[in-house]
């Protein structure tokens, strides 16, 4: 038994390699309202998006891992899913429903039942159908490594609503679900955890010292999250201070931009750097690490 109270039997402990090949959301994300038809291939963060990135020359796959209100983390992005059910569309948010809640959204596993009328609200506020050329039922994290093409590795980031503050014992509640799962099926496949929370991202590394955990930022793109670390805060050395202090690797998102518009970063032995950069916007991340 861990110090964290978790029954884990811990792995080997795993190094990321200086230079990697990330499947986003699997073979890609989908942008339901682009032109572009690569974005409607696969439906993302499903087992068929994954095992499709496998058959590239890719070291890791990235979906985005929340946990139910009866505890069974699953594969999800968005922090509500939509349905329409007689012309009225209906919002629910993932965290708020129960496991067989949730898989009703969707294609079903057994060929003879219908699920809900899977929709997707875009940034700009419209509520597309989701389809895609090749669609999947929804998925939990366990589902995934059973499933998965083994040499695969997982970036699980750990999701959460970035207009939510979280008190400490809902995410240490939220995370060793989450990790319960990791140790009991992840053997010895490569793992890792990035989170834009900082919160969670300090807290995973608190129960467990045996997966690298990532910080996300997007470099200054994006107002970070409201969390009790860091408030509504847009400029990238934030982030960078917070990390700094508390030891963390960070993962910029948006490398082009980064660079175009940042000093330098500084050196430290405590800090380990990931900088991002995503093909085509939707499929492939590279990832090149950088200790200073």
């Amino acid at each position: 038994m861990s110090p964290s109270g978790l029954d884990l039997s811990e792995p080997k402990p795993f190094k990321m390699p200086g230079f990697s090949v990330i499947g986003h959301r699997g073979n890609g994300m989908n942008v339901l309202q682009s032109s572009d038809r690569r974005t409607r291939g696969f439906k993302e963060n499903s087992i068929l998006s994954f095992n499709s990135a496998a058959k590239f020359p890719i070291d890791f796959i990235e979906f985005d891992v929340q946990v139910t209100k009866d505890d069974c983390p699953v594969i999800f992005h968005d922090d509500f899913i939509y349905s329409q059910e007689n012309g009225i569309v209906n919002e629910s948010r993932v965290t708020d429903l129960s496991l067989s809640e949730f898989l009703l959204y969707g294609p079903q596993k057994e060929a003879e039942k219908t699920g809900k009328t899977l929709m997707r609200k875009s940034k700009e506020g419209q509520v597309l159908k989701w389809e895609v050329d090749s669609d999947d039922p929804l998925c939990t994290l366990q589902e995934a490594f059973e499933r998965v093409e083994h040499s695969l590795g997982f970036n699980i980031e750990l999701k959460f609503d970035n207009q939510v503050v979280y008190e400490r014992e809902f995410l240490v509640h939220v995370l060793r679900t989450v990790l319960q799962v990791v140790f009991d099926y992840a053997q010895d496949r490569p793992v890792i955890f990035s989170s834009f929370q900082p919160d969670a991202a300090q807290l995973v590394r608190e129960l467990q010292n045996t997966y690298p955990v990532f910080f996300l930022t997007n470099a200054g793109n994006q107002m970070l999250i409201k969390c009790s670390k860091t408030r509504e805060e847009t400029h990238w050395k934030k982030p960078l201070k917070f990390a700094w202090k508390e030891s963390y690797k960070v993962l910029f998102q948006r490398l082009k931009e980064f660079s175009e518009t940042h000093q330098p970063l500084p050196r430290s032995k405590n800090l380990t750097f990931l900088f991002s950069h995503t093909a085509n916007s939707t499929m492939w991340e590279r990832l090149c690490t950088c200790n200073m």
